[in-house]
């Protein structure tokens, strides 16, 4: 698989495939690759989750959880209290979209 297209970074990666992604480190990670001049402010984050939020199989948003405390990996045990919660905000969103209906 080619990197991801930079400007895109990996919120780009979750929404077109609209998958939760765990990354140890963003900086290894080669969907992510960028050359030195293309990062942003020179922002860096070593672990990350990235969790697509879907309402009815549409995108609504995204959910990030990053560089957990003392630098620490996020684990399975983290991804799925992420899918969790995302799960919920999603379901949330639902029932937003839902009671607009209504109304």
């Amino acid at each position: 698989m080619a990197p991801f297209k930079p400007a895109a970074y990996n919120f780009g990666y979750v929404l077109a495939n609209k998958q939760a992604l765990l990354i140890e480190n963003i900086n290894d990670d080669y969907r992510f690759q960028v050359e030195s001049n293309q990062k942003i402010n020179d922002f860096k984050t070593g672990a990350c989750m990235i969790f697509p939020l879907l309402c009815e199989d549409r995108i609504v948003g995204v959910l990030t959880f990053a560089d957990k405390e003392n630098a620490a990996q996020f684990t399975s045990q983290d991804l799925e209290v992420g899918l969790k919660i995302s799960s919920f905000i999603s379901l949330l969103s639902l029932s937003s979209d839902h009671l607009k209906t209504v109304a």
